[in-house]
């Protein structure tokens, strides 16, 4: 590919700020980040850095291609919470927004993306159309964007003057997604489509919360074993394998226990919900991507706030019920069912 052109559209608000984080702000560097993580995930560092460039080892290579913003037709909102932007002040994904407003894009948002790869530099950048694909159907931008929030979709696009056909189906999705997924990923279908955005991730939010969750009527064994083992009872934790930092609030009054791996500051889930805009409806989705999962009974340490620790193994059970779509998934999620599944040969 030499040269593509492609338009997308916000299916669902997105939290994207620049400096002035009561600002919402579209910009290259943006859309170039997320690019450069599929290009990780598809490919290798060593293709990403080759295509987008690097500063590392001691030799730095430039880009190899060009991103411009062509034109932007969008709705910015300044310092929305969680209550302006889902309808609901207690929205599972949008707690940090509770009392920290952020600047918002709305729905319908749509921006226009050229991309050209520099002459001499075809061989860097050999396989982009796929990451580009791979961004326009399962990419999400902004803060939450791992939490069905910021989820795009694309509205036209065109690699070397020949036009793509966006799918329109569930089993189009799939078929486009299995010609470039190869390895730890799972795409699940988290219920049929429905009837608008808000609805799709409701659907995504109540599922990662029942899974989650360790004392109500809804708890798992796996949000029950969780939330004793941070008060001492217990010697696993299975919780941390979908992201960290993890906060534990344990009552109004309680203690508040937050669990790292030592030597990491975060770890990104690698549990992503999105919203996708098909033909009959909007459909909520779970990709699984987790390559980059600490390996199992990794100790997790967690601190509380009155000085105490717990020094905990990291079990991989949660994850893999998720992974394969397990039937106690479905008990918490009971729409769900896998659409495809990527393994290493």
């Amino acid at each position: 590919m030499k040269e593509a052109v492609f338009e997308f559209q916000f299916v669902t608000p997105a939290l994207l700020a620049g400096a002035d984080q009561q600002t919402a702000e579209m910009r290259i560097p943006s859309i170039r980040g997320v690019l450069r993580w599929w290009a990780r995930t598809l490919y290798s560092v060593e293709w990403e850095n080759n295509c987008f460039g690097s500063v590392r080892g001691g030799s730095p290579t430039s880009s190899a291609v060009i991103l411009r913003l062509e034109r932007a037709n969008q709705r910015v909102l300044k310092s929305q919470n969680a209550l302006s932007i889902g309808g609901d002040k207690y929205d599972y994904f949008l707690w940090p927004l509770q009392t920290n407003p952020r600047g918002v894009l709305d729905v319908g948002s749509r921006f226009k993306v050229s991309c050209r790869v520099k002459p001499g530099r075809e061989e860097d950048a050999d396989g982009i159309d796929n990451i580009i694909k791979a961004f326009l159907l399962f990419g999400s931008l902004g803060t939450r964007s791992r939490r069905a929030y910021g989820s795009i979709w694309p509205q036209k696009a065109v690699f070397d003057g020949e036009e793509w056909q966006i799918p329109r189906t569930t089993e189009e999705l799939v078929s486009e997604a299995d010609q470039w997924f190869s390895e730890n990923g799972s795409l699940i279908q988290l219920s049929d489509p429905v009837r608008d955005w808000k609805a799709a991730v409701k659907v995504c939010a109540d599922c990662l919360k029942r899974l989650r969750c360790g004392k109500d009527q809804y708890a798992s064994r796996w949000g029950k074993s969780d939330h004793d083992a941070g008060i001492g009872r217990g010697e696993v934790i299975y919780r941390a394998a979908l992201g960290l930092p993890l906060i534990q609030r344990y009552s109004k009054n309680g203690p508040v226990v937050t669990y790292s791996v030592r030597g990491m500051d975060r770890l990104a889930s690698p549990l992503h919900f999105k919203v996708i805009k098909l033909q009959d409806g909007f459909l909520p989705i779970l990709l699984i991507i987790a390559k980059d999962v600490p390996d199992k009974g990794t100790i997790v340490i967690g601190k509380n706030n009155r000085g105490g620790s717990v020094a905990l193994k990291l079990d991989h059970d949660l994850l893999n019920n998720i992974y394969n779509c397990n039937k106690d998934f479905c008990d918490f999620c009971p729409g769900a069912r896998q659409l495809s599944k990527w393994e290493t040969d």
